[in-house]
């Protein structure tokens, strides 16, 4: 909470305005929106996806417990 005060008396000292609530929570889909499509196209095409090495040694220690 101290540091959400800190942030409105750097606000009154600058002369700068504030986001409302919706202005936020627009802001932050479209950073999301925009993080999702970049691990989208970062993604090898045309295959699929399945355990990697570590997950399967991790399987395999469980198993032998």
């Amino acid at each position: 909470m101290e540091k959400l005060e800190d942030m409105d008396k750097f606000l009154d000292t600058n002369n700068l305005s504030r986001l409302n609530h919706k202005e936020i929570e627009n802001l932050n889909i479209s950073i999301m929106s925009s993080k999702i499509k970049a691990v989208i196209k970062s993604l090898p095409s045309k295959k699929s996806s399945g355990p990697d090495d570590s997950l399967l040694n991790s399987i395999k220690r469980l198993k032998n417990n």
